[in-house]
């Protein structure tokens, strides 16, 4: 458990910065505000208001059908 706690930052991070080079956004927080976890701001227009929360919107099902990335998307 000790190596996966050591590693997991640096490949949280290395995979944050791929996903925002392809992107082609900056970074939003300095690595040093990183733990285990990471956010990325995406743009996506989404077709359904607001009141629809919950709601499976095509990118998100889109990331857990291709890529098996479950992530929630706003």
């Amino acid at each position: 458990m000790e190596r996966v706690t050591k590693k997991q930052p640096r490949t949280l991070l290395a995979a944050r910065k791929l996903i925002c080079e392809k992107l082609s956004i900056e970074i939003p927080t300095p690595d040093s505000m990183i733990g285990h976890l990471a956010s990325i701001p995406v743009r996506y227009n989404a077709k359904a208001p607001a009141k629809f929360f919950n709601m499976t919107t095509p990118l998100k099902q889109r990331l857990m059908d291709e890529y098996k990335i479950q992530v929630p998307v706003f």
